[in-house]
């Protein structure tokens, strides 16, 4: 029996033994493992700053000299990803400018009752009066006629041989080019319209 027990004990430490060497090696390798991952990871990650970085720079430099950008592909992959991944430009293609607003010195408003005139007869006198532009005045009735066409006799003008030129003619006339032209040359002509019947009616109940 002593002889039995005696083996039995060193087969057990023998057992022991291989058991603690072989977890200790297994658990080594995993840490070593883990450890060239994480190196291998973090070389990577900087790879691919440092490539973002130099795509930036360029895009930036592309940019600020003006010329066109074309989409582009990288090169260039990281050893993590199997796939390439396309780095698209942006394009910066000649715009023209936008064209230019000139101010517009030459107009005529022919005004027409219950379509708000007034209001915009207003916005056009403050304009003019800004611009320091000259106005058609009516000689008598402040308007100049609502039944006959406009001729330059119904304007207050000063004695002369020619006509003087104005800038502006905002007020109750009625359309006559020609003689509209003695006083106000190439003019941008306006005027605001309204649906009759509404007009018609509005201007009873007044």
């Amino acid at each position: 029996m002593v002889m039995w027990s005696k083996r039995l004990m060193l087969l057990v430490g023998i057992y022991v033994v291989l058991t603690v060497a072989f977890f200790g090696g297994f658990l080594k390798a995993r840490s070593t493992h883990r450890q060239e991952s994480s190196a291998m990871f973090t070389r990577d990650d900087r790879i691919d700053a440092v490539q973002q970085a130099v795509l930036l720079t360029t895009t930036s430099q592309w940019m600020l000299n003006g010329s066109s950008i074309q989409p582009t592909r990288n090169p260039q992959v990281s050893k993590r990803s199997t796939q390439v991944m396309p780095v698209i430009g942006v394009s910066t293609t000649h715009v023209p400018p936008p064209p230019q607003c000139l101010p517009v010195h030459q107009i005529v408003f022919l005004k027409t009752h219950k379509t708000a005139s007034t209001t915009a007869n207003t916005i056009i006198q403050r304009y003019g009066y800004e611009q320091n532009l000259t106005f058609v005045i009516p000689k008598r009735k402040g308007k100049f006629s609502l039944t006959q066409l406009f001729n330059t006799k119904m304007a207050a003008l000063p004695k002369r041989t020619s006509y003087p030129v104005y800038n502006i003619l905002a007020n109750h006339a009625r359309f006559n080019k020609p003689e509209l032209e003695k006083l106000v040359p190439n003019a941008t002509y306006m005027t605001i319209l309204r649906e009759q019947i509404g007009r018609a009616s509005c201007r009873e109940r007044v």
